[in-house]
C-alpha cells in the first residue's frame, strides 16, 4: 500500500524518529557506539525514560543492540538496509531508496457500491464474480456493510520509467467530509487525503505477503498488462487509524527487479 511514514503519536515516537535519523547519519567507520542515555536525553531535550523507551523499540527493530557493561551499539547490517518492511514507507520514496527516479501515475479514482450507476461510480452488480468477491472482502476488512460506498484509487509507480508497483487502495466514502479534487487524487497519497478530509491518522497496518503470476494479477487489475515481469510480489494490506479502526484496505503488486524488501530478524535458539 502507498504508505507514508507512520504518523507520530507521542513524544517517544518523535524521539524514536529523530534518534533513528541520528543513527543513520552516524559515521560507523569511526564508532558504532551510541552516547549514554542521559547524554542522548540532553541532546534531544527529553527524559532518560523517554530515551530508553525509544531505544527499546529500535532494539526490537534490530537497528541497535546492547552489550551488558559495554553500552549500546548500532547494528551495521540493519543500518545498511534501505528498503525494509518495517517501518512502512510511501512507495515513491521506496523507489528512490532503491536508487531510481520515481514517477507516479493515477490510473483511476472511482466510487464503488451496489447502488445506481452515476458519474465516477461503479455498480457492484455489473462487476464480474471475482470483482464482486474482492468488494465483499474489502468491505469486510473495513468493517462496513457490503452496500457501503468505497473509494477505489489505483496508481502505478514507475522506476526510471519502468512500472515497478501497482497499488489499489479502498477507503470508506463515509469517512470523508468533502470530496477531494481530481488534482488532489493525483498528487496526494491516500494517507494525506485521509488526514486532511477525514481527520484520520495512520498508526499501524497488517500485511500479508503473497506471490502471483502476471496472469493472476490480471484478474484484479488491467494494469497487470503494464508489468514487465512474469510474476509479482503482492502485499495485501489493512491500515488502522489512531482509534484502531481500519481505514484502508489495499493491494500492492511489486516487480522485485526494482523493489526488494529486506528483513533483519532476531534469533531465539538456545
Amino acid at each position: 500500500m502507498a504508505m507514508m511514514p507512520v504518523i507520530k503519536q507521542n513524544l517517544s515516537d518523535n524521539i524514536k524518529h529523530d534518534l533513528k535519523k541520528y543513527i543513520l547519519d552516524m559515521d560507523l567507520k569511526e564508532s558504532a557506539k551510541l552516547p549514554p542515555e542521559v547524554e542522548i536525553g540532553r541532546k534531544f531535550g527529553v527524559s532518560r525514560v523517554t530515551v530508553r523507551r525509544a531505544l527499546d523499540e529500535l532494539e526490537q527493530e534490530n537497528l541497535i543492540f546492547r552489550i551488558h557493561g559495554r553500552g549500546t551499539f548500532v547494528n551495521p547490517e540493519a543500518a545498511a538496509i534501505k528498503i525494509s518492511l518495517n517501518p512502512a514507507q510511501e512507495f515513491g520514496h521506496l523507489i528512490e531508496l532503491g536508487g531510481y527516479e520515481a514517477q507516479i501515475k493515477l490510473i483511476s479514482q472511482e466510487t464503488i457500491n451496489r447502488g445506481a450507476m452515476g458519474q465516477g461510480t461503479v455498480n457492484q452488480e455489473t462487476m464480474g464474480q471475482g470483482a464482486s468477491h474482492r468488494m465483499k472482502k474489502h468491505c469486510r476488512n473495513l468493517q462496513v456493510e457490503e452496500g457501503a460506498r468505497l473509494y477505489r484509487i489505483e496508481k502505478v509507480y514507475y522506476a526510471d520509467g519502468h512500472p515497478a508497483i501497482v497499488c489499489i487502495d479502498y477507503m470508506p466514502r463515509e469517512l470523508f467530509q468533502q470530496e477531494p479534487s481530481e488534482d488532489e487524487w493525483s498528487s496526494m497519497s491516500s494517507f494525506e487525503l485521509l488526514r486532511r478530509y477525514a481527520g484520520r491518522l495512520l498508526c499501524r497496518d497488517r500485511v500479508e505477503i503473497l506471490t502471483m503470476t502476471r496472469e493472476e494479477m490480471g484478474s484484479v487489475t488491467d494494469s497487470a498488462l503494464l508489468m514487465e515481469c512474469q510474476s509479482v510480489l503482492e502485499l495485501d494490506n489493512l491500515a488502522y487509524d489512531q482509534d484502531n479502526q481500519p481505514v484502508i484496505s489495499a493491494n500492492a503488486f511489486f516487480d522485485t527487479k526494482y523493489i526488494r524488501y529486506n528483513l533483519l530478524r532476531s534469533q531465539e535458539h538456545y
